[in-house]
């Protein structure tokens, strides 16, 4: 692009001043040059970057200025302007020369864009402008993006293998250690039972102990392979209209057989008939036996544990409670993380993998539900669960 320039005498002294002060105020530098490579403009941006003042570079040739560019692109563009009136643009990525310039606050060379633009004023021969462009922040941002994008490519391979040994380990436990291990439970359970015939007392506990680990374990395969499927997105759902009273009912009938083995019992207090919620009954009863089966565990020896319903605006509150020795503050912030387990003196002793409530967690926000809890140490427990009404 070709820039022509009035005569000088057009300009006024003022205008002159005007134009001074225009250049010198732009961020970036500004170099004009006559048709013998002489510096005739010198901006103040040029004059603060290389440290050379304008009385020192009016006049001296620009590749005397700058003697490490010559025979450089840069005075190649230059020549080409000069002789054929050629712009060209060079840029940072492009050079292995630029200018020795420093940014003007840091002190640091600084990363350079050069555009290189032709002028022919009227009646003379060609002049060239050459602008400077500080780019050293975008550069920086680039590699910065380049970084991170690496990191994240990294980051996404190893999910990938991570995600790829989950899935071997998952089907290694769903194929090779749930079905032998169901298959050696019921075989203990047939021998503890004496269907094949009696057994010593001493062998009949140890098949007990056995079939209780057994059971533990199965518990533990059970809730990984629940944890995939949500974590996957593979959980189904089928939701039914229920009432919770019915819900409350076939909870406590199945828990009760685990209570009366921790010598408590459950309390289910009178529930109105015209309470229905819409849930999948199976994966609701589960957050329920979970919930109840912790209670049972912490309720002192001989105790009782609550189960109680209450109408909360649009919402049902299903509440469980004991009278056990409750949660640590300290761990109440991590009651819904994976494998988490507050060491309350018999807890270890009672068991559990860890998984129960993040799972139950899932399943009621899977519900449009809410879980939570309130605990007064050494008096009561308060498991709840809130799950939106349906008529």
């Amino acid at each position: 692009m070709k820039f022509v320039l009035p005569k000088q005498s057009a300009f006024t002294e003022n205008e002159e001043a005007l134009l001074t002060m225009v250049l010198d105020s732009l961020v970036g530098g500004v170099i004009v040059i006559d048709d013998h490579k002489r510096v005739i403009i010198w901006n103040d941006w040029m004059k603060m970057s290389s440290g050379i003042e304008v009385t020192q570079a009016k006049c001296r040739g620009l590749f005397e200025l700058f003697p490490q560019l010559a025979g450089s692109r840069i005075e190649q563009s230059v020549d080409d302007c000069l002789v054929r009136g050629n712009a060209s643009l060079l840029s940072h990525a492009l050079m292995r020369e630029s200018f020795p310039l420093v940014g003007i606050k840091n002190q640091e060379p600084i990363q350079q864009v050069i555009y290189i633009k032709p002028v022919m004023p009227t009646g003379k021969r060609r002049h060239c402008i050459v602008q400077i462009a500080d780019v050293t922040a975008a550069v920086k941002r680039e590699h910065q993006l380049r970084s991170a994008t690496s990191s994240a490519l990294s980051a996404q391979q190893a999910a990938e293998e991570l995600a790829a040994l989950k899935s071997g380990f998952i089907s290694v436990v769903s194929h090779e250690l749930r079905t032998p291990l169901t298959s050696i439970r019921g075989s203990l359970s047939l021998v503890s039972n004496g269907v094949v015939g009696a057994v010593p007392k001493k062998v009949h506990d140890l098949l007990q102990v056995a079939d209780r680990n057994a059971g533990r374990l199965l518990a533990l395969i059970s809730d990984i392979l629940d944890m995939d499927k949500f974590e996957s997105g593979k959980m189904k759902f089928d939701f039914q209209r229920m009432s919770v009273r019915s819900l409350l009912e076939q909870a406590v009938e199945g828990n009760d057989g685990y209570a009366r083995a921790h010598c408590v019992s459950f309390d289910l207090f009178p529930i109105a008939d015209d309470l229905y919620v819409s849930i999948d009954d199976n994966r609701m009863l589960q957050v329920m036996s979970n919930l109840m089966s912790n209670a049972a565990k912490y309720e002192p020896s001989g105790g009782v544990v609550e189960l109680s319903v209450a109408k909360r605006g649009k919402h049902v509150r299903i509440s469980v409670v004991d009278h056990g020795p409750g949660i640590p503050e300290k761990f109440k912030s991590r009651m819904f993380e994976k494998f988490s387990q507050a060491d309350t003196g018999d807890t270890r002793k009672l068991g559990g993998t860890g998984l129960g409530l993040v799972i139950s967690k899932a399943i009621v926000e899977s519900h449009n539900g809410v879980i939570g809890f309130y605990s007064d140490p050494n008096r009561r427990t308060e498991f709840y669960i809130d799950l939106p009404i349906v008529p």
